[in-house]
Parts: C-alpha cells; structure tokens; sequence
C-alpha cells in the first residue's frame, strides 16, 4: 500500500499515507459524512440537517457519489472515461462506481483488460491505477470541496470545535446543547 521511498521499507511518503487513510475510511465506509457525524456527535449535529453542498437530501457515503451538484463539480466526463462505458455511474445499480472505489472490480472491466491480451500483472497495475485515479478524484473534487461547503454551513449555524469535542458528560450539558443546536437547526 505504501510506496517506498529510496529503497527503506521503513520510509513512506505522507501524502501516500493520507491517501491510503482516506481509502481505507471509504472501503470501510468510515469517512465523517454527515449521516456519521450525527451517530457520533448527535450533541452538536442535527439528523435534520441536509447535505451541505445540495441542502435537499440526507448526507450519505452515497449521495456523496451520485449527488448531481456533486458529479458537476467533479466533472464526470474527465474522470476515467474508460469505465463510463460500463455505466456505473447509475447509482440505481448493484455495483456502481462507488463500489470501485472499495476495490470491487467488476467481471465486465477484467474482461476488458482480457481482450486487449493484457497480462495479469500490467493488468493489476491498470486496475490498480485506476482505482487510486478515482479515489484521489473523488478526494479532491468530491470530498475537499464537500468539507468547505460543510465548514460554511456549520460556520453559519455557529457551531465551534468546542462544542464538537465536547462528549456527552451529563443530561444538563446535553440539554443546554441541544437547546443551542437546535436555535441554530433552523434552515
């Protein structure tokens, strides 16, 4: 997962690291979308709060992925034409492209690569790059760009990093929190 850096197995780069960090929160399903900031600070976060860059629809990994402001942003036509052939941007579907990003390869690619005669290695290279191609996509023109629009929005509804780190110590805490929260809820 790592690549080595000047032949030291202990070195690695920092950003391959974070990028290997954000892939694994997606294949786990982990990143801290909306939907999980509410199970794990329904203190600060609303569960009638909408997504932050649509503000129509429930934050989800998957709206994430077929959001049409989302799929605008990130130029759908400039990321891996090669799998668009496979329509897997029809998020109506079983396997989708949200499912390569986990590194689920669907039968139809590999045949692919098979009838081009690619060998198996080169063939594990290409999906590889492919999938690393897509994640880092979706990190820059999905993810960062949602994290800005979700920053505004809690900026807007004055929610701090104080009121986000601070944990469930008692009813009296929770209820004057809620109280808060709930004045700033208010679309």
């Amino acid at each position: 997962m790592f690549r080595v850096l000047k032949g030291n197995i202990e070195l690695t780069n920092f950003s391959e690291h974070e990028l290997n960090s954000f892939k694994v929160k997606i294949q786990t399903e982990k990143l801290p979308i909306l939907d999980n900031l509410v199970k794990r600070k329904s203190h600060v976060y609303s569960s009638k709060w909408k997504c932050s860059i649509c503000l129509k629809d429930k934050e989800t990994y998957i709206h994430l992925w077929k959001s049409n402001s989302q799929v605008e942003n990130a130029k759908s036509d400039d990321i891996l034409k090669e799998i668009l052939l496979y329509k897997i941007w029809d998020f109506n579907k079983a396997y989708n492209l949200s499912m390569l990003a986990k590194g689920f390869i669907h039968i139809d690619l590999v045949n692919l690569f098979k009838n081009y005669k690619i060998l198996d290695k080169d063939r594990i290279k290409l999906l590889d790059g492919l999938v690393n191609k897509l994640i880092f996509d979706f990190k820059v023109f999905i993810w960062e760009y949602k994290n800005v629009k979700l920053a505004d929005l809690e900026h807007q509804k004055e929610i701090n990093t104080k009121m986000k780190k601070l944990a469930k110590k008692s009813k009296l805490v929770v209820n004057k929190l809620n109280k808060i929260v709930s004045l700033h809820w208010k679309l």
